[in-house]
């Protein structure tokens, strides 16, 4: 009879100990917090213009519906090589020297892709929202704020985890 309750014993501890290491694995990080900054320079970046119907005729001119597809590569901070960037600005009115454009982009990064997604009002800054990511972003929430410059963009990341 001892025997038997040693034995159970034991097999009580095993199962524990099993459930206690399975339950305790490691955890998956967050979403991201803090801050991250990305620069475009317009030399690496590329621009595709599509005039939709009602045609305008003048590229410089975009109308309603319009595309403009935008892709480049990405650097640090400190000029290094950090990823690609691939948007699409799609021209929603016009009303005297503004314009108004619905923006959707995708950072495709190492470790993983940040989307943001939002509303452009074709000034030097613009903020939209960060609205996912995968990877090391996953879960990824708060702002981008885009600040453009004679020769490059500024991308500032603000994440609130």
């Amino acid at each position: 009879m001892q025997r038997l309750t040693l034995i159970t014993v034991a097999c009580a501890a095993i199962i524990g100990a099993v459930a206690f290491v399975g339950s305790s694995g490691a955890q998956q990080p967050g979403p991201p917090t803090g801050t991250l900054e990305l620069v475009s320079l317009d030399r690496e970046t590329h621009f595709k213009f599509v005039d939709n119907p009602p045609r305008s005729g003048d590229p410089g001119r975009p109308s309603a519906g319009d595309l403009a597809i935008i892709t480049g590569r990405l650097r640090d901070t400190a000029k290094r090589r950090a990823g690609k960037l691939y948007a699409v600005f799609m021209r929603l009115a016009r009303k005297r020297r503004r314009h108004v454009d619905q923006v959707r982009g995708t950072f495709v990064l190492r470790g993983g892709h940040i989307v943001v997604e939002g509303v452009s009002a074709g000034g030097r800054t613009d903020n939209v929202a960060v609205i996912g990511g995968t990877g090391r972003y996953a879960g990824a929430r708060g702002t981008l704020r885009v600040t453009s410059k004679r020769k490059a963009a500024r991308y500032r990341f603000t994440f609130i985890g």
